[in-house]
């Protein structure tokens, strides 16, 4: 009587483990996102000048990228130097004057400066101050 009892076990569990793993049960779909989707994306940077100087205490910079931004930094690529101040002229014909009076420098870090308004088009900045021999900035906008 046991060997019965144990065959039909045998058979209703294994019918059972049979059943669950057919294929041609109802199909269940996992409707998550991948996860790479959900990952915030960092902005990056526009290099707008690189190594640019203030040997003559003032440096233009015509910015010809149809993108829109909403921060610039000033970041010392060689040497230090006073910062006086960023005038930022957007293609609306509006300016934004940023008085820094700041020495930049390898020690210092970049310096951000935030765009009024929302993201803004940028046709030039005119960068005023005194560098040292041989000093250069880089400006980038993001």
């Amino acid at each position: 009587m046991k060997k019965i009892a144990a065959l039909v076990t045998t058979l209703i569990l294994g019918a059972s483990t049979a059943a669950l793993a057919a294929p041609n049960g109802p199909n269940v779909r996992d409707h998550r996102a991948p996860y790479s989707q959900f990952r915030p994306q960092l902005p990056s940077w526009t290099l707008l000048s690189q190594n640019a100087s203030l040997a003559r205490g003032r440096d233009k910079i015509d910015v010809s990228s149809s993108a829109r931004f909403t921060k610039l930094k000033l970041e010392a690529s060689r040497g230090s130097m006073f910062i006086d101040k960023v005038v930022i002229t957007f293609a609306n014909g509006e300016r934004q004057v940023v008085n820094l009076d700041k020495t930049i420098g390898a020690r210092t870090g970049a310096t951000t400066i935030d765009l009024t308004g929302r993201s803004r088009q940028i046709s030039k900045i005119v960068v005023s101050g005194k560098g040292g021999f041989r000093a250069g900035y880089s400006l980038a906008a993001v």
